[in-house]
């Protein structure tokens, strides 16, 4: 058997555990947002602790295909089969802090039981877990964005695979990127957010600081008090 041929069954394997675990893990999770979301963790807690394990078989199998492709890819350009290899492990790592997150939440969730009044120490701390959560995947996401775009590129070079199909993969991590990174919210010069209105938006309690966590970044200046966050943008 060739090189290609085992890279071939290497990689098209990888990548359909890949998805399977990752397909699978997302389903059994229960959803982490929402005042209840420590008692649905603690009523389902093998449920949450599988879809960890798949999250991280995902995790490293996303990185395996990334080496199996490398001895091929590298015999056309070496620099870019290394940086697929350097992103998408970086992937991994993202991925595995993601689960790690996961986890914290879960054991925190046990701990506490199916206790009706859930502490404020234990809401925030919850908060900060899910939004550690999310970032952590955001980037996991953004480096496998880099890391697939580079071997898609290769691909295209060496027509190993047909030209049309690594443009179409280079189009949709594109819109993958995009997506992943953040959500755009526009408005005119002046955008106040208030605690009242987010609480009773949420309806439960929520520290303004915690929001930070989850605003990668804006244009123009920021106020903070303790009531409210208002951004100002003069051209």
């Amino acid at each position: 058997m060739d090189l290609l041929r085992r890279t071939s069954i290497a990689a098209g394997t990888l990548f359909v555990v890949a998805t399977a675990a990752s397909l699978t893990g997302n389903a059994l999770l229960p959803p982490v947002s929402g005042t209840d979301r420590l008692a649905r963790l603690a009523e389902h807690p093998d449920r949450a602790a599988t879809a960890v394990l798949l999250s991280l078989v995902a995790a490293a199998c996303s990185a395996a295909i990334a080496v199996a492709l490398y001895p091929v890819l590298r015999t056309v350009d070496p620099a870019l089969a290394l940086g697929s290899v350097v992103f998408r492990a970086l992937e991994a790592v993202f991925y595995s802090v993601g689960a790690v997150f996961l986890l914290t939440l879960l054991s925190t969730a046990e701990d506490l039981g199916t206790v009706a009044a859930v502490p404020a120490q234990v809401r925030t701390a919850a908060d900060v877990l899910v939004a550690g959560h999310r970032q952590a995947a955001a980037v996991g996401v953004l480096a496998f964005v880099v890391g697939a775009s580079l071997y898609y590129l290769v691909l295209y070079r060496s027509r190993l695979v047909p030209r049309w199909l690594s443009v179409w993969g280079l189009a949709a991590l594109v819109v993958m990127g995009v997506a992943a990174d953040y959500v755009r919210v526009h408005t005119r010069k002046e955008c106040r957010l208030t605690l009242a209105s987010l609480v009773k938006h949420l309806g439960r309690p929520y520290q303004l600081s915690l929001l930070e966590i989850d605003m990668p970044s804006f244009k123009g200046r920021l106020r903070t008090r303790v009531d409210e966050y208002v951004w100002h943008y003069d051209r």
